[in-house]
């Protein structure tokens, strides 16, 4: 047991391959054991990510903010994995350590609004397939602000 989902607001209700974001903005928050993150100071928190993508759009754009004041940007045009630079110091807390992803997604956009035949309401932009641990990346990393 590594990692446990504490809270996803944001997030709508489980579907049989994931979660849509559901607004805007979508904030995850990872719980891990302190072991653990003694075992793994240092890797990647890997997400699986398909965009909503509506005709006329090219990419969803994700702003991504986390950990220890760490910021990045990510434009997803197909399903990919994003993987986020973690160290030790981006958890917080001691026995139990915390570390919250927040998701800005200012492209969300309801089907209905795009696409005359939907009755589908919900501000859709990313959806979140799964997400893994490890110390080697399994996508991009997001581009960080010079």
């Amino acid at each position: 047991r590594y990692l446990e989902l504490a809270e996803n607001p944001g997030l709508g209700s489980k579907e049989a391959w994931g979660r849509w974001s559901n607004d805007n903005k979508v904030t995850i928050t990872l719980r891990a054991g302190g072991e653990d993150i003694a075992r793994l100071p240092s890797g990647y928190l890997n997400f699986d990510l398909s965009p909503f993508v509506p005709p006329g759009v090219a990419a969803q754009q994700v702003l991504l903010f986390w950990g220890n004041g760490n910021t990045g940007r990510v434009s997803l045009s197909e399903r990919s994995w994003v993987s986020i630079p973690v160290s030790e110091q981006d958890w917080q807390g001691a026995a139990v350590r915390t570390l919250s992803i927040e998701f800005k997604l200012p492209g969300a956009v309801s089907p209905k609004d795009t696409d005359a035949r939907s009755s589908d309401s919900r501000r859709l932009a990313v959806g979140f397939v799964a997400v893994s641990w490890s110390l080697q990346l399994l996508g991009k990393v997001p581009d960080t602000p010079n």
